[in-house]
C-alpha cells in the first residue's frame, strides 16, 4: 500500500502515555501535504479543469438536445408542407380525371368528329379554370394574337410551316370568342 501517501494518524487510544506521542503525529500530519510536489498553477489548472469538463459536457449535451429538437420541428413542417401540397395535386388531379371522363363521353368524339371535339374540349378546359379572371383570358389570347401574327409573318418569309402555324392559331382565337 501506499503509506506515504497516507497522513501519519495514531492507531492507538488517547492515553496519557501516549500524549507525547500524539503531539509528535499531530505535528507529522502537519507538515503532509499529500500535493506539494505540485506548483499554485498546476492546482489552479487541476481544480479549472475539474470544473471546466463536466460543464462542457453538459454544454455538448445541451447542445445536442436543442439540434435534436430543431431537426425534429423542420422535418415536422416539411411533412405538414408535403402532404398539404400532395393534397392540392390530389385536388387538382382529381378535376382533371373528371374533365377527361366527361371529354371521353363526347359525342362528338364518339363520332369522329375532331374539330368539334376539339371547341368542346377548349370550353370544358376554359370553364375548368375556375378562379381565372377574365382580364387573365383577355391577356392570355392577346399573347395568343401576337405569337399567331409573328409565326404568321415569319411563315412568309422563312418557312412556310410557321405560317399554317400562326393562321390556325388565329383561326382558333376566332371560333374561340
Amino acid at each position: 500500500m501506499n503509506d506515504h501517501l497516507l497522513p501519519p494518524f495514531s492507531t492507538g487510544t488517547l492515553g496519557s502515555a501516549q500524549g507525547g506521542a500524539l503531539e509528535s503525529r499531530f505535528v507529522q500530519w502537519r507538515s503532509w501535504r499529500p500535493c506539494s510536489r505540485f506548483t499554485i498553477a498546476a492546482r489552479i489548472t487541476a481544480l479549472a479543469l475539474t470544473l471546466a469538463v463536466p460543464l462542457n459536457l453538459v454544454i455538448i449535451a445541451v447542445i445536442w438536445h436543442l439540434s435534436e429538437a430543431a431537426s425534429q420541428t423542420q422535418r415536422t413542417a416539411l411533412l405538414y408542407t408535403a402532404r398539404s401540397v400532395a393534397a392540392a395535386v390530389d385536388a387538382k388531379l382529381g378535376e382533371y380525371l373528371a374533365l377527361a371522363n366527361t371529354l371521353a363521353r363526347s359525342p362528338a368524339l364518339l363520332e369522329d368528329d375532331l374539330d368539334a371535339f376539339e371547341a368542346e374540349a377548349r370550353r370544358a378546359f376554359m370553364r375548368a379554370c375556375v378562379g381565372v379572371s377574365s382580364d387573365t383570358w383577355a391577356r392570355a389570347r392577346g399573347w395568343a394574337v401576337m405569337f399567331g401574327v409573328m409565326l404568321a409573318e415569319a411563315g412568309q418569309t422563312n418557312d412556310l410551316r410557321l405560317g399554317v402555324i400562326g393562321a390556325q392559331a388565329l383561326q382558333r382565337l376566332t371560333e374561340d370568342l
